[in-house]
């Protein structure tokens, strides 16, 4: 349906490095070292990111405990140290980093099924500034006609090993959401957008040109654009999606961080 509609040049700065990613599947592999007078290697069991990977994978076999998960995440941010940092370890720990690679294949098997997308979320922002910023646990796609299309893009990511974990609602500004996992923990989050909801906020909103009404071809400049990371343009949301959509819930640190770090690139109040 907007395919075609948001084709804003991307950002031309582009000074990031490429993210370290996690590929490997299995457990994580155990350190050896040597001593000086060369006897066989000392095995160091890394006991925390095992223990970590046997939690991670008895919630994935537990439907329940996975719909729950991620409320539990997103009150670890909120425990005081030294509670808080042992918890966020493993926190780190078992919901695995996203990184480039991870991205590039998720969007070229959209690109694919010709699904229509716009990366949101971290990434989203780092799209809209040329470059990578962080260190991103997910990756978050918004998709055009969702019902349509969501079908497709479960087949599409089960081609390179991403499981279908649940379907429900993305919050308050997404209706719908697909949540998706490969077996290294990588984790996918595709989303519809509201467009209804999306149009009576911008129809209020002081800060825009008043219109009688807003209509949805009205918002997709606003709402969409073409960023770009690693050199490659990549569709994602526009600025004023992206502070409108880190509106409404509480904001984890990252969340945080990326709204600052829009509004002081863009010239905005911070």
């Amino acid at each position: 349906m907007f395919a075609d509609r948001a084709t804003a040049g991307p950002p031309s700065r582009r000074d990031q490095n490429s993210m370290a990613h996690m590929v490997d599947g299995q457990l994580p592999s155990t350190e050896t070292s040597e001593d000086a007078a060369g006897h066989a290697p000392a095995v160091a069991l890394r006991a925390t990111s095992i223990a970590a990977e046997r939690v991670r994978q008895f919630i994935k076999s537990h439907d329940r405990l996975m719909t729950g998960a991620e409320s539990f995440w997103r009150l670890v941010d909120s425990v005081p140290a030294p509670l808080g940092t042992v918890l966020q370890s493993l926190k780190r720990r078992m919901l695995r980093e996203t990184g480039w690679a991870e991205l590039r294949l998720v969007i070229e098997s959209l690109e694919s099924e010709g699904v229509s997308y716009w990366v949101a979320g971290g990434w989203g922002v780092d799209a809209l500034l040329g470059r990578c910023t962080r260190r991103h646990k997910d990756i978050d796609i918004v998709i055009d006609d969702f019902e349509h299309n969501e079908p497709k893009v479960r087949q599409a990511f089960s081609s390179f090993g991403f499981d279908h974990i649940t379907k429900d609602q993305g919050g308050v500004w997404m209706p719908w959401r697909s949540n998706f996992e490969d077996r290294a923990g990588h984790r996918i989050e595709v989303l519809a957008i509201d467009w209804d909801h999306l149009r009576k906020v911008f129809a209020l909103d002081p800060g825009r040109e008043p219109k009688s009404t807003w209509q949805i071809e009205d918002l997709v400049g606003e709402v969409l654009t073409l960023g770009e990371i690693e050199g490659r343009p990549v569709p994602c949301l526009a600025l004023a999606a992206q502070l409108l959509f880190h509106t409404g819930f509480p904001l984890e640190a990252s969340g945080r961080v990326d709204v600052s770090r829009l509004r002081s690139e863009f010239g905005m109040a911070v």
